[in-house]
């Protein structure tokens, strides 16, 4: 995600494309494991008070992590649009 590189001719642009659609077709299916995860944490802190501040953190850095992921992934569609 963070290569500047913008291909040298058309062929290349074409095939960094083809590659930035299949990693958005990739980022929808794990959309969905991300979001299961926010609600296995939410179980995980009720069934384990103890260790509900670690699963607590644990969470906040995948949802971070997530959000970083989307917000460069936004930035190369304005790019390309």
């Amino acid at each position: 995600m963070s290569s500047d590189d913008c291909g040298r001719d058309l062929a290349s642009v074409n095939a960094l494309l083809r590659k930035h659609e299949a990693l958005e077709r990739d980022l929808a299916a794990l959309e969905d494991k991300v979001g299961a995860l926010g609600q296995e944490s939410g179980r995980l802190q009720e069934a384990h008070p103890e260790n509900a501040d670690q699963i607590a953190g644990k969470q906040d850095e995948i949802v971070t992590a997530w959000g970083n992921l989307k917000e460069k992934v936004i930035k190369v569609n304005c790019i390309r649009n």
